[in-house]
């Protein structure tokens, strides 16, 4: 089980490239993207939430991705129209008896002005860039995973307490049934006998009988011990929050139901007990990837 919510941060130096990596992600119902990413990695976006997406199965996940190259990959050139306006000028300088000027140029004088000096980049295969980005990506991954099982295994324990207690309440109401619905069908034919003074004991007692059925919560407690077996099996998966929480849903439609036909108030009790035990599995699941 893992949770949705996770972040890690990672900078790293390969060969002669720096990266910053930021990766964080919360809950959502759908596998969503944001990314910042260098320009240098355009090209790559729909490989990087390809890759992504094999580690991360929902929510909404924030990539930024900062890069450098750590020595420059450059070529330095003096302009040539410069130089050999420059050149001209001395020349011309020269020729000129009546002007000191000394028959040598250097760099500096060239540098000195300004356009004078290219700079070329060396371009470097962008395919290869992205290779060593994806292992930074790999170990960001892997580490922003251990926070996300961390955090999930946390919130599975939480669940599973939960769960006992709903467990321990529908014992107790499976062991009271009998007794309950007797004490159900007495009360339904007392206040029968009361409202319909010209009806034989036997009629009573049939509409009694008809109104306690419509009232057992037999099936209920039959079919909600089945999801929580269901629910524990599925538990164990490391994608499970989307079949959890329809799970959990179910569960949810069996203690409502419960709770209508709840006439007795330790039933009532029971029931609102699971209710809110189970409200608080629901929110634990939204966060369940």
């Amino acid at each position: 089980m893992k949770s949705m919510t996770g972040f890690f941060h990672l900078e790293k130096a390969i060969s002669n490239y720096m990266f910053s990596v930021n990766l964080k992600s919360y809950n959502g119902k759908f596998l969503e993207f944001k990314f910042k990413l260098p320009e240098v990695l355009y090209a790559y976006e729909l490989d990087i939430r390809n890759f992504i997406a094999t580690y991360v199965k929902r929510g909404n996940v924030f990539l930024y991705v900062g890069y450098k190259e750590i020595m420059p990959n450059v070529n330095f050139n003096l302009n040539p129209h410069y130089v050999e306006a420059i050149t001209r000028l001395r020349d011309n300088l020269l020729k000129n008896s009546n002007l000191n000027i000394k028959d040598e140029l250097s760099l500096g004088d060239f540098l000195s002005l300004r356009g004078a000096l290219i700079v070329d980049d060396v371009s470097v295969e962008q395919s290869l860039i992205y290779d060593v980005f994806k292992e930074v990506l790999r170990e960001t991954l892997l580490n922003y995973d251990k926070s996300r099982i961390f955090e999930g295994e946390n919130i599975k324990q939480d669940i599973i307490s939960m769960l006992v207690l709903i467990e321990k309440d529908l014992e107790l109401l499976k062991k009271s049934h009998d007794s309950i619905n007797n004490k159900l069908f007495s009360s339904i034919k007392e206040n029968l006998l009361k409202l319909m003074d010209d009806f034989s004991d036997i009629n009573v007692a049939e509409e009694a009988a008809k109104m306690a059925i419509r009232l057992d919560i037999n099936e209920e407690i039959v079919r909600l011990y089945s999801h929580i077996n269901n629910f524990y099996r599925n538990i164990e998966h490391e994608v499970c929050g989307k079949v959890l929480e329809f799970i959990a849903q179910e569960m949810h439609r069996e203690v409502t139901t419960m709770s209508n036909k709840a006439i007795d108030l330790d039933i009532r009790n029971l029931v609102l007990n699971m209710k809110l035990n189970l409200e608080k599995i629901k929110e634990h699941l939204r966060n369940i990837e």
